[in-house]
């Protein structure tokens, strides 16, 4: 973990990792624990808005003050005014749809 370059291919499967161990923590109800590696993958991977989506859900359950003050970082204005108005209904908050990213159309070509 902390000999990492960023950007590498090993980050990426780092910070995939960090992710699956925090889903499991919030799956388990340990929502401290799951915003503390959510906060980890973000070290290695800050714009992944599935990293930070799951953090202010994890951070939700904790400290929902703590999760509006995170929506700041979320990528896409839209989802961000989405979850905005989902913070006082936890499990609204944990049925939204994440954002995608566009589909690269040379690979559709393909």
């Amino acid at each position: 973990y902390q000999r990492r370059v960023h950007g590498s291919d090993t980050t990426e499967k780092l910070s995939m990792l960090f992710k699956m161990q925090a889903e499991c923590k919030y799956k388990e109800k340990k929502y401290q624990e799951a915003a503390d590696v959510y906060r980890k993958a973000m070290e290695l991977n800050p714009n992944d808005g599935a990293l930070i989506s799951g953090l202010i859900m994890s951070q939700a359950k904790v400290d929902p003050d703590a999760a509006e003050a995170l929506l700041t970082k979320l990528p896409n204005v839209g989802f961000q005014r989405k979850v905005e108005s989902m913070m006082g209904d936890p499990e609204a908050l944990e049925n939204i749809p994440l954002p995608t990213k566009p589909q690269d159309p040379k690979k559709s070509e393909r």
